[in-house]
């Protein structure tokens, strides 16, 4: 089996209206979705209050979508803007309810929720490899990290993503 590296929930037309950040030069690999490994599956049904992190999720399309985990802290040469510190969360997407490529979202489709129920949007990637949108085949899946920028000292309460599913992960 070949490691998952990068990472997009592929739900057909569920592309960003905004421009993606630049992207980097980074190994990918795509793998053939296998119901026997997959994580439990949680439908569309009780979204709104939010599931646990590396809860797999159906999306109205029928794909599925999967945060992995979140990074408190990334280390990094860079500096992050006054005020804020770098996280990521690693998350993962199969396109299986397509018959045809889908390109699955890019980074753009998720924010972290602050206890305050403010926002924050992706950053540049920092931490690799990094979520690329990729046109996926119909049971091709594949694996990433998003970056964010942070309020310094605040633990975001949740993940959302927001394409054709409003689906929220509770941290």
């Amino acid at each position: 089996m070949v490691a998952l590296l990068i990472v997009t929930a592929a739900c057909s037309g569920d592309s960003p209206e905004a421009t993606q950040p630049p992207l980097a030069e980074v190994s990918s690999s795509i793998t053939t979705a296998s119901p026997t490994t997959a994580a439990a599956t949680t439908t569309t049904a009780a979204l709104t209050a939010g599931v646990r992190i590396g809860t797999e999720v159906k999306t109205a399309l029928g794909n599925t979508v999967t945060v992995y985990s979140f990074d408190p802290a990334v280390s990094t040469r860079l500096t992050a803007s006054a005020g804020r510190t770098f996280t990521a969360i690693d998350v993962g997407g199969c396109v299986v309810g397509s018959s045809a490529p889908a390109d699955g979202p890019g980074p753009a489709f998720f924010q972290l929720v602050m206890p305050d129920d403010t926002r924050a949007s992706p950053a540049s990637p920092v931490k690799e490899p990094a979520l690329r949108v990729t046109r996926l085949a119909p049971g091709e899946c594949i694996r990433g990290w998003v970056t964010f920028e942070s309020p310094a000292g605040v633990r975001p309460v949740a993940v959302v993503f927001n394409a054709s599913t409003l689906i929220r992960w509770t941290l």
